[in-house]
């Protein structure tokens, strides 16, 4: 795989447990919790001569706890992401929301 940042290798498992809300069934409404850990690394095709300080090259993991509100609705299934990280680099922007719309075929 290679990204347009140059990253060649990208490892993203996580584990997530869906629950009901509670709420009446008919809302297409579900919450879930999970956990992701990723990397990235393979610096190939970049032009590195000018800094000695890469972002990324080093490789190191980051861990990211949160919660989700899956939503079943006519466009397709919506998820909102709500995260927090628990281990980031200085360099990292942190995003703590995030909403997807999926596709299933």
């Amino acid at each position: 795989m290679m990204t347009s940042s140059g990253v060649t290798s990208l490892r993203w498992p996580g584990l997530m447990q869906e629950f009901p809300h509670g709420v009446p069934e008919e809302l297409g409404l579900r919450g879930g919790v999970f956990y992701d850990v990723g990397n990235l690394w393979g610096l190939n095709n970049v032009d590195t001569s000018g800094s000695s300080n890469i972002v990324g090259s080093s490789g190191s993991f980051r861990h990211v706890v949160g919660f989700s509100v899956l939503w079943t609705t006519s466009l397709g299934p919506l998820r909102f992401n709500f995260s927090k990280a628990l281990k980031k680099e200085d360099y990292d922007q942190e995003q703590s929301f995030d909403l997807t719309l999926q596709a299933r075929f």
